[in-house]
């Protein structure tokens, strides 16, 4: 992650993110043929976009309000990386205030996970880390591993509802 751009790292983090969180919509569901599968996730399908998978998993009750605001800050980041006309970083105004306010980091300290300092108050590294600690809460192992059960740990439990 050091070397890629500010924009490779917004984009690979959230496209990890979301397919762990399509699949983890996928686990809750009846099991679907890969055509069924096709017809709600690709293309111009229901659930194509990041924005349609994190109203569903809030509906089904997969994530809960705190999971669903950090995931539409991750969504609205990307979204400012994939479509500004401008040069971006994470050092950008808008940018950066987004990271800040992502809840994840904060709440996996208070939580007892030790996170540095120094991390935390680098909106680059908040953004990483929000992406990964939400991932983990998921139960994503990698993007093309089977169907990961709900997590069931504390800090998922905690943050996701």
């Amino acid at each position: 992650m050091n070397s890629m751009t500010d924009q490779a790292v917004a984009l690979v983090n959230t496209v990890a993110l979301e397919r762990t969180l399509e699949q983890t919509i996928l686990n809750r569901m009846v099991p679907l043929s890969k055509a069924e599968t096709t017809e709600l996730f690709v293309g111009m399908a229901p659930l194509s976009s990041l924005s349609a998978k994190i109203k569903i998993a809030y509906a089904m009750g997969i994530i809960g309000e705190k999971g669903k605001k950090d995931m539409d800050l991750v969504k609205d980041i990307r979204n400012q990386f994939a479509h500004s006309f401008h040069e971006l970083s994470f050092e950008t105004p808008e940018v950066s205030s987004a990271c800040f306010k992502l809840t994840v980091p904060d709440h996996a300290s208070q939580m007892g996970r030790i996170l540095e300092p120094e991390i935390l108050g680098k909106a680059r590294y908040r953004f990483i880390l929000s992406c990964q600690l939400m991932w983990v809460a998921l139960g994503g192992k990698s993007v093309n591993s089977p169907r990961p059960k709900i997590a069931r740990d504390r800090f998922s439990q905690a943050f996701l509802h």
